[in-house]
């Protein structure tokens, strides 16, 4: 029996107080594995073919600098929001204003930011390594690794801003995922 980590549903919830706009997002370690180094043209290939109103990226790391200086380049550092580390109430806040979580990671186990961005309404495009596609369900796309993976990432997150999924599938996607029904099924196999 496999059972993965949960989210907290009494931080990460969908508000109807929250107007989703077309904003997108990152949350998480600013390091290579999590493909920082590839984030910003990624963003550039969607913000070049689709109106986002915000982009927020959340978290810190080694590439932090590198980050910013590839969003200079690619003339769409005003466009970017570079939020740091932030509490988990504040992230749960952020997370309730996109409408895309981007996870374009290189490696990943379970990923529990993308319960808790489904949580809080959002739908996730991520690559296709480690747990991602587990962790995603019908609540979001994934992205397969190889050739032209940045370009493929921006078009699939396009497509979903063009067509985006309705939220009773992506709360589908979740309901089981919460600390609360985890610990119910770890209970029903110990007894």
């Amino acid at each position: 029996e496999v059972i993965n980590n949960g989210y907290n549903s009494e931080i990460f919830f969908l508000d109807i107080n929250y107007k989703q706009k077309r904003s997108i997002g990152f949350v998480g370690n600013l390091i290579p594995i999590k493909r920082l180094d590839k984030l910003a043209y990624i963003l550039k290939l969607i913000l070049d073919e689709s109106s986002v109103d915000q982009v927020f990226i959340i978290g810190f790391g080694n590439l932090k600098k590198q980050f910013e200086k590839d969003l200079n380049d690619y003339a769409i550092s005003d466009r970017v929001s570079l939020l740091g580390k932030l509490s988990q109430h504040e992230v749960a806040d952020y997370m309730r204003k996109m409408k895309i979580l981007l996870l374009p990671s290189r490696n990943e186990g379970y990923p529990c930011v993308v319960n808790e961005a489904q949580a809080c309404g959002a739908m996730v495009v991520g690559s296709n390594v480690g747990g991602i596609s587990e962790a995603i369900g019908r609540g979001g796309a994934v992205v397969v690794d190889g050739p032209e993976f940045e370009k493929r990432f921006a078009q699939r997150v396009i497509e979903l801003f063009n067509n985006p999924i309705p939220q009773d599938q992506i709360k589908e996607s979740i309901l089981s995922k919460s600390w609360s029904k985890i610990v119910s099924k770890e209970a029903q196999i110990y007894h």
